[in-house]
């Protein structure tokens, strides 16, 4: 849970197990489904997301970890779109190694 950027309690004052075991957002997160999710898992690039609720929680505005993370989707679509160019047959390299095409930009 070191992605959550939330206090979740105090262990000076009550032991690791008070803490994990007496958070109600804990248990909540815990017990969420992927269909729970609101944005996640609903669109073709959301297969190649490296999906994390807890980028997700530092990504949005309210810390609402049920949203898909603008930085998630973000990648997971530049993923996709890269895969189905590959797919096509695309030379995304454009003949260079990726050591060559990397100096160009």
């Amino acid at each position: 849970m070191l992605s959550f950027h939330k206090v979740l309690g105090n262990i000076k004052k009550h032991s690791i197990k008070e803490v994990i075991n007496g958070n109600t957002f804990i248990e909540v997160w815990k017990n969420t489904k992927e269909k729970d999710y609101k944005e996640c898992y609903s669109h073709e690039y959301c297969n190649y997301c490296c999906f994390c609720s807890g980028n997700n929680y530092n990504d949005t505005k309210n810390g609402e970890y049920l949203n898909g993370g603008e930085n998630n989707c973000y990648l997971a679509k530049i993923r996709y779109e890269t895969g189905m160019r590959l797919r096509n047959g695309e030379d995304i390299l454009q003949g260079m190694t990726i050591e060559e095409r990397i100096k160009k930009t």
